[in-house]
């Protein structure tokens, strides 16, 4: 546990997870607000990367796709999300 002391890497590696994980399921849900959010960092949350894959090896892009959440396709594509790993 004295491994993950605020400011460690392996602190910044879990906020990153949980980040990639809460984007995903923002994106699953077309919760675009929460969604900007996350990818911005704001509130003390860690930015998650625009093309994070999640445990499926997904990206929040495909994730989006799939539930058919407009208004989240429309957010990653104005963050160039990538698009040839659809």
């Amino acid at each position: 546990m004295g491994r993950l002391r605020k400011g460690s890497d392996a602190s910044w590696m879990l906020d990153q997870e949980m980040s990639t994980r809460l984007l995903h399921l923002a994106c699953k849900h077309d919760a675009v607000q929460c969604a900007r959010l996350i990818l911005e960092g704001s509130h003390g949350i860690t930015a998650s990367p625009v093309d994070a894959r999640d445990q499926l090896t997904r990206i929040p892009l495909q994730v989006t796709a799939e539930s058919h959440s407009a208004r989240c396709v429309e957010l990653l594509l104005s963050k160039n999300a990538r698009t040839e790993d659809m």
